[in-house]
């Protein structure tokens, strides 16, 4: 499934390691927000979409595809 990830890159500037994101909500396509069905902890912090993607792969156990909204 394709998914829009919102991200906050400022609190990491602040609290977290250089050049992360933290994400705030996740969308499909259609605008249907996933950010609490899929069950994402949102204060993890990552270093790319790809490792953002492998970790929705890990909890939804079907392959994700994703950008920055």
């Amino acid at each position: 499934m394709h998914y829009y990830a919102h991200l906050d890159r400022s609190a990491s500037e602040a609290t977290g390691p250089d050049a992360t994101f933290q994400v705030i909500s996740i969308e499909d396509d259609d605008d249907n927000n996933y950010t609490e069905s899929i069950g994402l902890d949102q204060s993890v912090y990552f270093h790319s979409l790809e490792e953002f993607e492998n970790e929705i792969e890990r909890l939804i156990g079907e392959p994700a595809e994703s950008d920055e909204a």
